[in-house]
C-alpha cells in the first residue's frame, strides 16, 4: 500500500498561520517571505508583531511595513518547514518577496475560510530597530508591479510608436499622453493584460518623450501623469490599480463613480442625540435607506476634523495662470481662465450630480483680494497651445485636493478602501450646527493605513471634504 502524498507547504502553512482577534472577529494570517536565492521563511506567531498597509491616491501602489521580534538579534529568517537552512540577506536587486494571505471564517460553511487579501509584494528594505522596548526587524514592502518599474533598464521612447517619426515635424512626433502611459506599462510589464481598457480615460494632451539612458520607467512614469489632461472635462488624471490592473481615469469620471465603481463605503457617524431630525434633505438618510446596518459606525469623538487654514490658502489656492512661448509662431501666449478659483467655484458643483441633494452642494473655496493679488505664474515650453490653456485648470485640481479641509476618523479594519475612492458620510441624530451640516456627503478617501497587529486590526482614513451645503 503506497503512503499518501503530503502537501508540505500547506502544513507549513497551518502550523505557521497568526491568528489575530480583533473587533470580535478572527482573522487569520499567512506571511511567506522568499528571495530569488531560494532563502524562504514562513512567519510565526512568535515573531509577528504588526502589519501596516498605506494605499494613497497618489500612487497606484499599495505600500507597507511587516515588524518582527528580533530578541534574539537576528538579521534573518529562518527557513520554511523542511528546506535546508539559508540565511536571509536583502540582496538589493529587486529579489525578495512576500507573499500575505489573510483569511477570516466563513460563517456558512465551518473550518472554511474566505480569502480578503492574498497578494505578493517586493521588499525594498530592512531596518533593524526597537518598538516598545524589544528589538524588531522592520521589512518595508510594496505592490509587486513597482518591481518592473524600478528595476527595468529597457531603452523606451513615444517615437516607436510613430510611424517614420525621424521625418516628421515636432508637432507630429507627438504622442498622446494617455497613450504613451499605457504603452510604457505595457512594455515594461510584458503584458498588455495589465491595462484596464474599459477604464482608461483618454487625454487630449500630447508629448514627445524617451527615457534616458539607464532611466528607470518610474520616473517616466510620473513625468507622463504630471503632462496628463483628459480628453473629457479637461481634468487631472488619476492612475490606480484594481484586480491586478491600471487604470486611468479622469477627476471628473472619479466623480461620477462615486455611488458606483469608486465607491468605498460609507459610515454613520454617532453623535449620542437621538432626537428626530426633521430635516427633510436627502443626505439625512441617503446611505441609511440604501445599506442599512452594512454602513459602517463611528463615534463623533473619534472623528478629527483640520480645517483649512487661512495661510494656506494664500500659498497653495490662488489662481493658477500659464505663460508658454509657442516656437512654430514666435509668440509668447499667455492664459488666465481656466486656472482661477473662480471657474474651479464654477465648473465643480456640476461634476457633484451624482451626490446626495447635489443642488445644495457648493465648493469650499472663497476667492479674495489676497488670493487674486497673489496669482502664481508658470511658464511652459513643452505643451501644445491647445493644452496650455488647461495647464493651470490641473494645478488648481491638484492643490484643491491636497489643501481642502480634512477628515480623519479610524474604522474596523477594511483594506477594500482605497485612496481616490469616495467614502458616504451620514450623522446618526438632529443637525445641530452648520459644520454637521457640512460633514455629510461625500468625502474623497487620499490615504487609508491599516493597522495589524495581534489583538488590532484597524484603518485610519484620511479624506479631502471637497463640497460643501450651500448656505
Amino acid at each position: 500500500m503506497s503512503t499518501p502524498g503530503i502537501n508540505i507547504l500547506q502544513t507549513a502553512e497551518e502550523a505557521y498561520t497568526v491568528k489575530v482577534v480583533a473587533n470580535a472577529s478572527e482573522y487569520f494570517i499567512t506571511i511567506f517571505a522568499q528571495n530569488e536565492n531560494g532563502q524562504q521563511k514562513l512567519i510565526d506567531g512568535k515573531s509577528f508583531v504588526k502589519l501596516i498597509f498605506e494605499s494613497s491616491y497618489q500612487t497606484p501602489f499599495m505600500t507597507g511595513q511587516l515588524q518582527l521580534n528580533n530578541t534574539s538579534q537576528q538579521t534573518y529568517l529562518s527557513p520554511v518547514a523542511n528546506s535546508k537552512v539559508h540565511d536571509y540577506e536583502m540582496l538589493g536587486s529587486g529579489g525578495e518577496f512576500l507573499n500575505i494571505k489573510i483569511q477570516i471564517p466563513n460563517p456558512s460553511k465551518i473550518n472554511k475560510r474566505v480569502t480578503i487579501l492574498e497578494e505578493t509584494y517586493v521588499l525594498q528594505n530592512v531596518e533593524i530597530g526597537t518598538a516598545n522596548g524589544i528589538n524588531v526587524l522592520n521589512y518595508y514592502f510594496i505592490n509587486i508591479n513597482y518591481l518592473s518599474l524600478t528595476y527595468t533598464n529597457t531603452p523606451w521612447s513615444t517615437n516607436t510608436y510613430i510611424n517614420n517619426s525621424t521625418h516628421k515635424t515636432t508637432e507630429e512626433r507627438q504622442m498622446v499622453v494617455s497613450e504613451a502611459i499605457k504603452q510604457l506599462l505595457i512594455k515594461t510589464h510584458g503584458d498588455e493584460n495589465i491595462i484596464d481598457k474599459e477604464n482608461w480615460d483618454e487625454s487630449i494632451s500630447k508629448i514627445e518623450y524617451t527615457l534616458n539612458n539607464n532611466q528607470p520607467p518610474i520616473e517616466g512614469l510620473y513625468y507622463l501623469l504630471s503632462k496628463y489632461i483628459s480628453k473629457n472635462n479637461h481634468d487631472l488624471g488619476i492612475l490606480t490599480q484594481n484586480g491586478g490592473a491600471y487604470q486611468l481615469k479622469s477627476l471628473h469620471t472619479l466623480f461620477q463613480q462615486s455611488l458606483n465603481k469608486n465607491f468605498g463605503g460609507a459610515i454613520i457617524i454617532e453623535t449620542d442625540n437621538n432626537t428626530i431630525s426633521y430635516d427633510n434633505k436627502q443626505s439625512t438618510r441617503f446611505f441609511r435607506d440604501r445599506l442599512g446596518d452594512r454602513m459602517i459606525p463611528v463615534h463623533i469623538s473619534n472623528i478629527t476634523m483640520l480645517p483649512r487654514q487661512s495661510n494656506i490658502e494664500v500659498d497653495n489656492m490662488v489662481d493658477h495662470n500659464i505663460a508658454s512661448y509657442n516656437s512654430n509662431d514666435k509668440e509668447f501666449n499667455l492664459y488666465t481662465s481656466q486656472g482661477t478659483l473662480k471657474n474651479l467655484k464654477d465648473y465643480l458643483p456640476g461634476y457633484m450630480n451624482t451626490f446626495p441633494d447635489a443642488d445644495h452642494r457648493d465648493v469650499p473655496v472663497q476667492d479674495s483680494t489676497i488670493t487674486r493679488v497673489n496669482k502664481h505664474v508658470t511658464f511652459d515650453l513643452e505643451s501644445t497651445k491647445k493644452e496650455n490653456n488647461y495647464i493651470g485648470k490641473i494645478r488648481v485640481q491638484e492643490k484643491f485636493i491636497r489643501t481642502a479641509e480634512k477628515i480623519i476618523f479610524t474604522i474596523p479594519g477594511n483594506l477594500y478602501i482605497k485612496g481616490s475612492n469616495f467614502v458616504g458620510l451620514e450623522l446618526d441624530g438632529q443637525l445641530l450646527n452648520q459644520k454637521m451640516r457640512d460633514l455629510q456627503g461625500m468625502a474623497f478617501v487620499i490615504q487609508n493605513n491599516t493597522l495589524i497587529t495581534n489583538n488590532i486590526f484597524s484603518s485610519k482614513l484620511i479624506c479631502s471634504k471637497l463640497d460643501k451645503e450651500k448656505v
